[in-house]
């Protein structure tokens, strides 16, 4: 399995809006995005050869790391605090687009709300988001997988060693 793709081994899936938030995105002057999936160095050689500075930051290991938590009514909780003190350090609109993945799905929905009025204000005016939701339940941990971008239209969709409750259904 080549880091480029060139073999792929994992299920691909045809995308068109991969294609289109690579559009909108390079239309803009000296384009930023944010990735907050895993690090693929792939993906950065294909940001980067379409001419978008890209970050990356692996927001479902930060999220499921034990140093994040603590104990409130008796229930595990993300220390929300902490936790954006140590991530998503970025200026408010500074970035041209963010790529979420399905990793919104994954995440307590109180949080979800917080996460993403946090990540939206780090996108200027007339930014792109490109985030993929399940339609269906899925019941029990499930695998956390990171995406690998094979093209413009075929993501290869890559199992990790994370494993976490699915939340929430779209």
């Amino acid at each position: 399995n080549s880091e480029k793709g060139t073999h792929l081994t994992h299920p691909t899936h045809p995308t068109q809006v991969m294609k289109d938030f690579i559009k909108g995105i390079s239309a803009m002057p000296t384009p930023r995005i944010l990735d907050i999936g895993p690090v693929v160095g792939s993906n950065l050689e294909f940001f980067l050869n379409h001419g978008i500075k890209v970050y990356m930051e692996d927001f479902i290991t930060s999220y499921l790391n034990p140093k994040y938590s603590l104990v409130l009514d008796g229930k595990i909780t993300l220390n929300e605090p902490t936790f954006f003190e140590e991530n998503f350090a970025y200026e408010v609109n500074s970035l041209d687009g963010l790529i979420c993945w399905d990793y919104l799905c994954y995440i307590e929905p109180r949080f979800a709300g917080v996460f993403v009025r946090k990540i939206s204000s780090m996108v200027k005016s007339g930014g792109l988001v490109m985030a993929f939701f399940h339609t269906r339940r899925i019941i029990g941990p499930d695998m956390i997988h990171k995406y690998r971008i094979h093209n413009e239209s075929s993501l290869e969709y890559i199992p990790t060693e994370l494993k976490t409750e699915f939340k929430k259904a779209f």
